[in-house]
């Protein structure tokens, strides 16, 4: 399984540290640009992978060291991202990108891709791959490639909110991108984070999409202006996050009911005041007219906040027989099981308890009850009310075979198949990124990666602290190795039996 970037053969050796080697083909040597490979071997450039060139029978070599560095593919299946460490990130490849000019390299010959990303203590902390070859194949504008993982990277992000990610995707698709101004727009959104601090929760998955229809309590809030631009803020976060959370919804209706009790105790307290003036009118004037006009005075203002406390109270009932329930707001999607489609999609379904069919509801019906048939029907002919008639019965039925293949290990004694089903298959111990969770003491969060191409099967180790080895070899960190039936992978103390499950 050859690893191809931009036409040039990608391999890993582990010869006096780990590197990366990038190899031209053959009567491609007078593609290498001489004089950025001069001035790359003359400058320790920063934030660049260092690079050493090697011209052997024929071919050239581009060995970058990426000892005790880690691809950022990886990182990122390991951390989750805050919407300040997603601008902070891009910033600091477009930063490497624009510095880059000084020492006379050109940003489209960088290399912006997760795994020719590398990172050495955190996220903070990168290294770029740069090819000095004077035309990549395949190679899209700077633009796109930012572009590109601006909108994968964004899927990792915890928290969402403003317009920056739209502004974003708007600049990069413009005729007239260049770095400064978009090292100036990640810096802007940097600071509008620093001046608002709260963000919407995006823990819903990002295919799902915000009903259009709002709520009786949003339509009140949206009417206060203050809270009508958080909306309208949270409105162009809907492009990556798409619908409100549950906490939210009961947020603005808790704020409703307050402000309904708030109104009640205004009533009761202004009734008590003003039966308090009419009283001291009686205790200024002590005459038996006077008595009758306060104590009428007292029955009507009584009265009149009874009226009022009850049209607040039909008000909060008639906000709350419209309000619809965390339900109504997940789109439906044509799920048999109604509402719990959308709840089964996120993992907050309950589990649907079906009943069995009552016996007198379904009466087994015997087309020949006087005949009782063998245990096993196939290929043979049974003798029906029709003295003379037979009936063939088919083929005996095959036995279900596994289309994918799987890997064989046992566990506590136990013999256990797990299969893979992706082209990506990680196995380590992280429980939320890993597909086969191998808790083994020793075992890496992302320990090794088995892949799906064209040719077939392979694996890789992930840069694990304690290796892979394939069939008793040890695998070079990131280097793919082709699997076939029966090989043997081990993982600390583990051996995995890889079938092609055919």
């Amino acid at each position: 399984m050859d690893q191809q970037l931009y036409g040039l053969q990608v391999n890993y050796v582990s010869e006096h540290g780990h590197y990366m080697v990038l190899t031209f083909p053959h009567g491609e040597q007078e593609e290498l640009s001489s004089f950025q490979v001069n001035m790359l071997s003359a400058n320790r450039i920063p934030r660049l992978l260092e690079l050493q060139v090697e011209a052997k029978d024929g071919q050239i070599r581009l060995h970058y060291n990426i000892t005790g560095k880690r691809m950022l593919a990886y990182w990122l299946r390991m951390e989750q991202l805050t919407l300040r460490s997603y601008y902070s990130l891009l910033l600091r490849i477009v930063e490497i990108l624009d510095d880059s000019k000084v020492y006379m390299l050109q940003p489209g010959r960088y290399v912006l891709k997760e795994e020719y990303i590398y990172c050495g203590s955190g996220l903070q902390d990168l290294y770029l791959t740069y090819v000095p070859k004077n035309n990549l194949t395949g190679k899209h504008p700077v633009s796109s490639d930012i572009q590109q993982l601006a909108s994968r990277w964004i899927h990792r992000v915890t928290e969402l909110h403003g317009n920056g990610f739209q502004e974003l995707m708007r600049y990069l698709q413009e005729d007239s991108f260049n770095l400064p101004e978009l090292k100036q727009l990640l810096h802007n959104q940097l600071n509008l984070l620093e001046e608002t601090p709260a963000a919407v929760p995006s823990g819903i998955p990002s295919s799902l999409e915000l009903p259009e229809k709002p709520s009786a309590v949003d339509r009140k809030i949206m009417e206060k202006p203050q809270e009508r631009r958080e909306f309208d803020d949270m409105q162009h976060a809907q492009a990556v996050s798409p619908i409100l959370s549950t906490d939210e919804v009961y947020e603005a209706r808790g704020r409703e009911e307050n402000r309904h009790k708030k109104k009640q105790l205004w009533i009761v307290l202004l009734t008590v005041l003003m039966w308090g003036l009419i009283w001291k009118l009686y205790a200024d004037q002590p005459q038996e007219l006077m008595l009758y006009v306060c104590a009428g005075l007292t029955v009507l203002f009584g009265a009149a906040a009874l009226v009022f406390l009850r049209r607040i109270r039909h008000a909060a009932g008639t906000e709350a027989e419209d309000e619809p329930s965390v339900e109504d707001w997940a789109p439906d999607y044509g799920d048999a099981g109604g509402d719990g489609g959308f709840f089964s999609r996120i993992g907050l379904a309950e589990p649907v308890q079906r009943k069995e069919p009552l016996k007198e509801e379904i009466q087994p019906v015997e087309p020949f009850p006087s005949l009782t048939p063998a245990p096993d029907l196939a290929m043979r002919t049974m003798l029906l009310s029709p003295p003379d008639a037979t009936v063939f019965l088919g083929r005996p039925a095959r036995k279900e075979k596994r289309a994918a293949p799987f890997l064989e290990f046992f566990r506590d004694g136990v013999r256990q198949q797990a299969c893979i089903q992706k082209p990506g298959f990680v196995i380590g111990r992280a429980a939320d990124e890993a597909d086969l969770i191998h808790a083994e003491e020793g075992v890496s969060r992302l320990h090794a990666e088995i892949l799906q191409d064209q040719e077939g099967y392979g694996i890789r180790d992930l840069g694990s602290l304690n290796g892979t080895t394939l069939n008793g070899e040890a695998l070079v960190p990131y280097q793919v190795q082709p699997l076939k039936e029966g090989d043997i992978v081990k993982i600390v103390t583990t051996e995995f039996t890889f079938k092609m499950g055919s």
